[in-house]
């Protein structure tokens, strides 16, 4: 079967296409499971596993279980090894959804899916991202250099990235943040998506729902040449692989001249499909007429244009991850604010910590002793700035920049 084409948008059209996508996403299923079974993946499945995993694992307060979808390999019939090649936590996660999300990443192509799915499913038993629990990564997180807050229009859960918190060094435990980061996405989604009714099947099976994705905001407010780090952005980008179709969005903010020369060398990392995805915002125009279109107020910080005054409150933040995993929930609500203010020179964040990893114990520091020596950089932010409000704009922002100082 070719790849399904886009070649109109009438209901018998789409019928035909999510027709022909229906068996293809058989076929690859077939396929995944036959392959399993005459050439197993590297590592072999952990069946003791299935004594610590259960559906109900990971779902929030008051949902009714009786809305858990059916286990997608469950036709004993089709596929009757299934327990001894996969666990069922495995069965859970390559779900019918995964197997759509892996033909859409490989463009239809059912032996490059087959490829993909089970290299991830040879990654997941080697790095176990799911086993990643918020205390291994706190040191990451103290500084509120990533953190999740609030939800897109498309039920997109919010991830805030801010590198001017960051500091170099311990790339492995930044990498497991962000594993840890995205596996508690999954969780919110999938949580998210059993409790609301406006998260339907989409029309065309060709896309993936955006209520199955995520929302990225990336605040480059700060991003100095201390956050140049290519092995990190390729391995990033590497492990990222293995989560398609799973980022919906991308806003970089406020970005620096150094920042849109570090992105030209390392959007080739990227397919061109997630290039896409990155919208350019720049100042309150750029936040005015993007986010608006992706954010209720409520749901957006105020830094961003939003009415949302949250600030990062890393007790009630871990609070909250620490009673998702001792009681086996995830929590939808956002968690309880502090009065940590950013934006100006008076900021303050966590004192700097051993690895890399940010903040050490309740000390508090300014902001400016963490980008003091970047202050060159930070202080020609406004002069060199290209960002713009959309994909497209870099030429036109550096022609206001030169007409504006002239």
């Amino acid at each position: 079967m070719n790849k399904p084409a886009r070649k109109g948008t009438t209901a018998e059209n789409i019928e035909d296409v999510n027709k022909r996508c229906r068996v293809r996403h058989q076929e690859l299923k077939d396929a995944f499971y036959k392959s399993l079974s005459s050439s197993p993946v590297q590592y072999p499945p952990d069946l003791e596993d299935n004594a610590v995993w259960s559906p109900e694992l990971g779902l929030a307060p008051g949902t009714d279980k009786a809305n858990l979808p059916p286990n997608a390999w469950a036709d004993a019939d089709a596929y009757p090894d299934i327990n001894t090649l996969l666990t069922r936590r495995e069965q859970a996660y390559f779900s019918d959804k995964q197997i759509y999300c892996h033909l859409r990443a490989r463009g239809w192509d059912l032996v490059k899916a087959n490829e993909m799915i089970r290299e991830t499913l040879r990654w997941r038993r080697e790095a176990k991202p799911y086993g990643i629990t918020c205390d291994e990564v706190e040191n990451h997180l103290k500084s509120s250099k990533n953190y999740t807050l609030g939800w897109t229009v498309k039920h997109q859960p919010t991830v805030i990235l801010r590198c001017r918190y960051d500091v170099p060094g311990d790339n492995p435990g930044k990498i497991k943040t962000i594993l840890f980061q995205m596996e508690r996405l999954l969780r919110l989604v999938r949580a998210r998506n059993l409790l609301c009714m406006d998260c339907t099947d989409p029309a065309d099976l060709r896309d993936t729902p955006p209520h199955e994705q995520v929302a990225l905001i990336f605040d480059c407010k700060g991003f100095a040449k201390k956050d140049i780090d290519v092995p990190l952005t390729k391995e990033l980008a590497r492990v990222l692989d293995h989560y398609p179709e799973t980022l919906g969005v991308v806003f970089a903010v406020d970005t620096p001249f150094i920042f849109r020369a570090f992105w030209k060398m390392t959007r080739t990392f990227l397919d061109e499909k997630t290039v896409k995805k990155i919208n350019f915002v720049s100042g309150n125009e750029g936040r005015s007429k993007i986010f608006p279109l992706h954010y209720q107020p409520e749901e957006l910080e105020s830094c961003f244009g939003g009415q949302n005054n949250y600030r990062y409150n890393h007790e009630a933040y871990f609070d909250l991850l620490r009673k998702e995993a001792a009681e086996g929930i995830t929590i939808l609500e956002q968690p309880e604010a502090g009065s940590m203010s950013r934006g100006t020179s008076s900021s303050t964040v966590p004192a700097r910590g051993e690895g890399g990893g940010g903040a050490a114990g309740g000390e508090v520091v300014d902001i400016d002793y963490q980008i003091g020596e970047y202050a060159e950089e930070l202080s020609s932010e406004d002069e060199s700035h290209e960002g713009d409000a959309d994909n497209s704009g870099d030429k036109k922002a550096k022609k206001k920049d030169k007409s504006s100082k002239k």
